[in-house]
């Protein structure tokens, strides 16, 4: 009777873990992404609320992650050198997100230029009041051997 309990719960861990490698093969993310989801938790879902400062806005990666973080409904700060191209990436998230005009900041801003990182910083807490900082340690961009992302965490050891 044990015997036929014990064969079945190895039976049943077994399908479970062939199900959850087929989960795993067919999924569109990292473990912690489909962990998450399958808790029931949406990583979005932390975003509500929060306000973004993409750089490299302009084009690109930043210009598609403003195009997703405007349909969560997060408050942007768009910054890259280009103003014009800033303006288009933020008259179509207004367009295509769920956000209004005072949801988005455009700052133009060139991250090589150290200097004017406070003051940037100073406008973004002026407009929004809040946001995430120090996910970009810019102070580390000037060392070899360092290169600076536009996507969390900032900078990142090269080889």
């Amino acid at each position: 009777n044990w015997e036929l309990l014990l064969w079945l719960l190895v039976l049943c861990a077994l399908l479970l873990l062939v199900v959850q490698l087929l989960r795993f093969l067919r999924a569109d993310g990292d473990l912690t992404l489909l962990w998450a989801e399958w808790q029931g938790r949406r990583p979005e879902w932390e975003l509500t609320d929060m306000v973004v400062w993409v750089t490299g806005a302009s084009s690109g990666i930043g210009e598609e992650l403003a195009y997703q973080l405007s349909k969560l409904g997060v408050s942007l700060v768009l910054s890259a050198r280009r103003v014009h191209e800033l303006e288009r990436v933020k008259r179509r998230c207004l367009e295509n997100g769920n956000l209004k005009e005072k949801d988005i900041l455009v700052l133009p801003l060139d991250l090589t230029d150290t200097g004017s990182h406070e003051a940037a910083t100073k406008a973004v807490l002026q407009e929004f009041g809040k946001g995430f900082f120090n996910g970009l340690r810019t102070e580390l961009a000037t060392y070899p051997g360092i290169i600076v992302s536009n996507i969390f965490p900032g900078p990142v050891q090269s080889n």
